[in-house]
């Protein structure tokens, strides 16, 4: 019987979102197959939330308008259990800020200066002062036709 080939999780791609050899040095972006996601390759440190929210939505990476900050359960879903320090897939996502927290959209329920965030240090999620520093890594749907 034979084996049948597992399809990759990521895919990075360049500025006009075509998919990059296995030997290039640099990517804009990540295709994550599994949730039909389009990732930053990078992170960008912001001075708060707010901030953060403000920067993932005016981000222009391969030209398109309709970058956001990722939800609590977009940002789970890129940790890689599997190692700390970061606890990513730094192949995939460069330069990733190790012991600072990335913040999602999410906000918690109940304490409105408060929202959801990521350690990609040790994989951890928390909740932090919206007034707090950090990273946002922008995301975006993936469309049919990129």
């Amino acid at each position: 019987m034979p084996v049948k080939k597992q399809k990759q999780r990521f895919i990075r791609l360049d500025e006009a979102g075509k998919p990059v050899s296995p030997r290039a040095k640099t990517h804009a972006m990540v295709h994550d197959t599994q949730t039909g996601l389009i990732w930053c390759a990078e992170a960008v440190k912001v001075d708060n939330w707010k901030y953060g929210m403000d920067r993932a939505k005016a981000c222009r990476v391969g030209g398109k308008k309709d970058w956001r900050a990722p939800t609590i359960q977009e940002l789970f879903s890129i940790i890689d259990h599997s190692c700390v320090d970061p606890a990513i897939d730094t192949k995939y996502f460069k330069d990733t800020p190790e012991s600072r927290w990335h913040w999602s959209s999410s906000p918690v329920v109940g304490w409105p200066e408060y929202a959801w965030n990521v350690d990609f240090n040790s994989g951890d999620v928390s909740s932090g002062h919206r007034s707090d520093g950090g990273f946002v890594r922008p995301v975006r749907a993936a469309r049919a036709r990129q």
